[in-house]
């Protein structure tokens, strides 16, 4: 099994703000954001897919 490849958080961000219109968002939690923080996941999830 293969780990998972570690995206520094920063590189992310600078992703995100080169492409207009896009959004970014961070839930604090572990591996399991949906078992962790399974409100604010979904919430994020439904504003993503209504977007």
């Amino acid at each position: 099994m293969r780990a998972a490849a570690y995206i520094p958080v920063e590189t992310s961000r600078e992703i995100q703000a080169a492409i207009p219109g896009s959004f970014y968002a961070e839930l604090d939690t572990g591996h399991v954001s949906r078992a962790e923080r399974p409100d604010d996941f979904v919430k994020l999830v439904q504003d993503f897919t209504a977007y």
